[in-house]
């Protein structure tokens, strides 16, 4: 044979042998997944021996527990509360009924625990790992009453503590109707876990997919009811801490002490073996702390998942959790619940000292050490890794503040700086990268009331904390609430945000009522009192404080209601503008967002939301958990803005448009003032417009009424929606109903009922069209229901109105159905101008306006320029916009970018215009003004200045007190805005957030007013 013949016999053989090879790896791999699917055991071939890699880890972090240990810093107990924590709640509970009933509570608790017969702790925290409930779906009212993967509504008692009754439907489970059938075994650590297969499932035993499984955000989810009452179960062992070591605290009786120390040590010897598991229901057969270090390290036969089509991006070598989202731990799948390690920690702080009647301490060295090890270190070991490692404060996304929280509870209690410094440094990382220079986190209202729930405790674990020597630089920081400005900012803008309701707006994946959490409110009231004084009451909305306010707040504080009374503001970095009138729940506000993009961020550009008189006028519907329906919440189509060519707008992260170029929002102008307010905005958020801006006025009445002049310009697409959608008249209301003034259209169907359906028909899109060409104007379109009123006058062009009905579900409730209005336009390559005018009604339909119109301009004004003559029960208005000439309209001379000329029912006269260099009336305002201050400036962030290059214009002038406008410039990533408070003829001075330290090109509009 010659030599090439042999190397080819060669290659060949190599190949067979290697192909041969893959075969034998990929029926290796598929005995494993069907093995484990099916409720198998030990794989084939597996060994049930830790391997010498879970051995060693295991003994280097023992290992570590000891060095930390043996270096810890002498701590006097309790560390967590000051020296007045106890005398301040003695004086709370004498005086006010709140405190008292607190403090009953938690006694009236404590003795019923103390009362229990012996073995009812161990049946409590069982060594069986606890599982969880989110993504779950009730098997009896799916489809009816609830929605697949709504999570399980749990309705239970630990009197009884082995069942629970859906809060859906009230079914109760387990039941012999819907049986656990279905084993998981982790047959190396020991653990089988038992689920309930649907009837889809059942009828198909040889398909083991996960394709006919219940799906939570499109993973296969089995449902474990034994699993989620083992979870009720812990969390309640760990909530009771509480009521024991309070109250052995406020009394002194050693039970409460005693059984708190059983607690715990029960706790520490069933945690350390509980398995490590993520949130798509897939365990680790393995030790579990080495799971949490090797997420994507496993070996595929220590995997365990009843869906096989979660092994599809493993290999027969390797296997992975879902761990980047944090969605594992042994207690809970998310973050594995370190946010409750500060109930742990502190129960063990308050009763660490205690002596028995006899006089003898409670707690051994021995049973002190199993805590400290296999409870307090184990559990924070195990978030490590997720933090960026050992002594790492990598993390900032808005799960970490509970992990560095827990650092702090942990290191606090036992002494540990080196653990107090990760934990501050992950504070000032989340500080300084994970929110803006406003104050907000860089995602949304709701996310930056979840990242200060836990972010903003960390300070306050760690005051007064004795830093030794080696963490001199600590010492120097000193106290963070005096020297820390962006602390302060972050609670300050947390209230700013709210409406007078003391609600946040449902803008950025924020939840329909969502409110700050007690503790940001509690801890305000302490550490910031010039912010939060007199207003607890109305910011809690009758939410019960924490054990926070019992020991450090005034028993008076929380019974306080002042009106909630935040500014009109626009913050620079979220990019959102809030206009506002009056104060309290019946307060108007007026948002507008064009963020940026980023997680958790509004997906649409210059939507509206608009809250008058205790009712949402134009609805955003918020964010509503992780559910189907989001796919609607964050499309284009479900919002109050312009949709082009049926499309969604540019966003990176959208369901069905991806784009690798980022929108560009600009803010264009704002100002604000007692009569009227306004902002305009642009975004290049579709590729075929070449504009596409906002400009939206609150026009301010008395009584804290209003209405909203709005002025939408669009240029480039074939079809453009302007679309309207109010929260009155929805299917949940009473009377609901969509009417009209000036167009008659087609008469309503019955609104549908989906229930808990999640077919995209009853979850996205518009149907049931109602459709009229080429509409009279004006015309009004008024949503009614017992509740209240609104009314839209159409004053601009359309070639049709059409009127729909569409999902409008704000809750986890199903089935919600909203009525939704567009004005079209369709051609090509158009250009329009969409306006009108959105007035509250009130409950009674009191309405505003009389009489509303589009005023032909002068052909000098220029191709974009607007007046509206609007009658009101207040007087008359007319609203000028972009006149690029001076011309003269219903006696009005008019130059510039925006202006409001006013007769009121008095007879009285005013105006008021934003960049502009004429607006005048008879004697009334001025002419031949300089419209605007345009120059480049250097800054000086220390004191909130601007230095222009230039001196300001000869004729300027500042707004009269309670008028405010606001400075434009880019931040070095957008162009924004800053309020201006003054100016001289070299500075411009800004309010309430810090400049950037690069100003560049700004541009200051002249805000005149004049009224006689």
């Amino acid at each position: 044979m010659g030599r090439f013949s042999i190397v080819v016999a060669c290659v060949i053989l190599l190949i067979a042998q290697s192909v041969h090879a893959v075969d034998a790896n990929v029926d290796r791999r598929e005995q494993i997944i069907q093995t484990i699917v099916r409720g198998g055991g030990l794989a084939p071939g597996q060994d049930r021996k830790l391997t010498t890699a879970e051995i060693e880890f295991r003994r280097q972090m023992e290992k570590r527990k000891d060095a930390l240990l043996a270096n810890r810093l002498a701590i006097q107990h309790p560390a967590m509360l000051d020296s007045r924590a106890k005398e301040i709640a003695l004086k709370n509970i004498a005086q006010a009924d709140w405190a008292r009933r607190m403090a009953d509570g938690w006694k009236r608790q404590a003795d019923e625990l103390v009362a229990q017969p012996k073995g009812w702790v161990d049946s409590m925290i069982p060594e069986q790992t606890p599982w969880y409930s989110f993504g779950m779906t009730c098997p009896n009212c799916v489809g009816k009453k609830s929605p697949e993967g709504a999570g399980l509504r749990m309705k239970w008692d630990w009197r009884h503590p082995d069942s629970y009754t859906c809060g859906y439907c009230g079914e109760k489970f387990p039941s012999e109707k819907y049986p656990e059938t279905q084993a998981l075994v982790c047959p190396r650590m020991g653990q089988t876990f038992m689920f309930y297969m649907n009837d889809k499932e059942r009828a198909n035993p040889d398909d083991r997919s996960g394709k006919l499984a219940y799906h939570w955000v499109g993973s296969p989810m089995h449902v474990s009811f034994t699993g989620a009452i083992r979870g009720q179960k812990v969390m309640f062992m760990i909530g009771a801490l509480d009521s024991l070591a309070y109250t052995y605290y406020l009394t002194g009786d050693p039970k409460y002490a005693e059984l708190t120390r059983d607690i715990l040590l029960r706790l520490a010897h069933s945690y350390r073996n509980w398995l490590y598991y993520d949130c798509r229901c897939t365990v680790a057969d393995c030790d579990p702390l080495y799971a949490a270090w090797h997420p994507k390290e496993l070996k595929l036969e220590w995997k365990r998942q009843l869906a096989a089509d979660d092994f599809k991006n493993d290999t027969a070598e390797k296997a992975a959790l879902m761990q980047e989202y944090w969605g594992c731990g042994r207690l809970y799948p998310d973050c594995d619940n370190t946010g409750v390690l500060f109930n742990v920690a502190q129960a063990y702080d308050l009763t660490l000292d205690a002596k028995d009647k006899d006089g003898n301490p409670v707690w051994s060295e021995a049973q002190k050490r199993a805590v400290e090890r296999d409870l307090l270190l184990e559990w924070i070991f195990g978030a490590e890794y997720y933090a960026g490692g050992i002594d790492q404060a990598k993390l900032t996304n808005n799960k970490a503040p509970r992990i560095y929280h827990a650092m702090a509870c942990v290191a606090r209690v036992i002494g540990i700086p080196s653990m107090a410094d990760t934990a501050l440094r992950g504070y000032e990382a989340i500080r300084d990268q994970s929110f803006g220079y406003d104050g907000l986190s860089h995602e949304s209202p709701s996310y930056t009331n979840q990242y200060l729930y836990q972010l903003i405790r960390i300070p306050e674990r760690l005051y007064d904390f004795e830093w030794p020597e080696k963490f001199a630089e600590r010492r120097k920081t000193g106290n963070l609430y005096e020297n820390d400005s962006r602390l302060r900012l972050m609670y300050q803008s947390s209230l700013w945000e709210l409406q007078g309701n003391a609600t946040e707006p449902p803008l950025s994946d924020t939840h329909v009522g969502a409110t700050l959490s007690p503790i940001v409110v509690e801890q305000g009231a302490r550490r910031f009192p010039e912010l939060f004084e007199g207003c607890m009451g109305t910011l809690l909305r009758g939410a019960p404080v924490s054990s926070y306010s019992l020991f450090n707040v005034d028993a008076r504080e929380p019974a306080r209601k002042e009106p909630l009374d935040p500014p009109e503001i626009y913050f620079p970095d979220w990019m959102t503008a809030m206009l506002r009138h009056g104060q309290g729940d019946a307060a108007a506000t007026l948002a507008m967002s064009f963020s940026r993009e980023g997680t958790h961020r509004q997906h649409d550009n210059l939507a509206l939301f608009y809250a008058d008189g205790g009712n949402t006028i134009l609805a955003d519907q918020g964010y509503v958990t992780d559910a189907p329906i989001n796919r609607w919440l964050q499309s284009t189509k479900s919002h109050n803005l312009v949709i082009v060519d049926d499309s969604e707008q540019r966003f990176h992260w959208i369901w069905d448009s991806y784009s690798e170029t980022p929108r560009n929002p600009r803010l264009e102008m704002m100002f604000t003032g007692p009569k009227v307010s306004a902002v305009e905005a642009s975004s290049e958020v579709y590729d075929q417009c070449k504009e596409y801006r906002r400009l939206v006025a609150m026009i301010k009445g008395p009584g804290m009424r209003t209405f909203a002049v709005d002025i939408f310009r669009v240029r480039g697409g074939k079809k453009q929606a302007y679309q309207i959608v109010s929260e009155l008249a929805a299917s949940d209301s009473k009377n609901g109903r969509l009417e009209f003034a000036g167009v008659t259209m087609p008469e309503e169907k019955p609104l549908p009922d989906f229930g808990a359906s999640i077919a995209r028909e009853a979850m996205f899109g518009l149907r049931d069209e109602r459709k009229v060409k080429s509409p009279a104007k004006p015309w009004q379109a008024t949503w009614r229901d017992d509740s209240g009123a609104y009314r839209f006058w159409n004053l601009g062009d359309a070639d049709f109105v059409a009127a729909y009905n569409g999902p409008g579900q704000e809750t986890p409730a199903p089935g919600r159905r909203s009525r939704f209005l567009n004005v079209i336009r369709e051609g090509s390559d158009l250009t329009s101008t969409f306006f009108g005018l959105h007035e509250p009604g009130g409950k009674n339909a009191d309405w505003i306006i009389r009489k509303a119109q589009r005023l032909k301009t002068p052909k000098a004004a220029g191709p974009n320029a607007i007046a509206l003559l609007i009658d009101t029960a207040w007087g008359q208005y007319l609203v000028l916009n972009e006149f690029a000439n001076e011309a003269k309209i219903k006696g009005v001379s008019f130059h510039g970018k925006f202006g409001v000329w006013c007769k009121d029912a008095g007879g009285k006269e005013w105006v008021v215009a934003c960049g502009a260099s004429t607006c005048q009336a008879g004697k009334l305002g001025f002419s031949g003004k300089a419209p605007a201050w345009i120059d480049e400036a250097t800054t000086n962030t220390s004191v909130k200045e601007l230095k222009p290059s230039h001196a300001r214009p000869a004729d300027w002038q500042d707004a009269p007190a309670g008028w405010q406008g606001y400075v434009l410039l880019n931040d070095g990533k957008s162009d924004t805005g800053f309020p201006v408070t003054r100016t001289d003829a070299e500075n411009i001075r800004v309010e309430k957030f810090p400049l950037p330290k690069k100003a560049g090109t700004f541009k200051l509009m002249a805000l005149r007013v004049d009224e006689k």
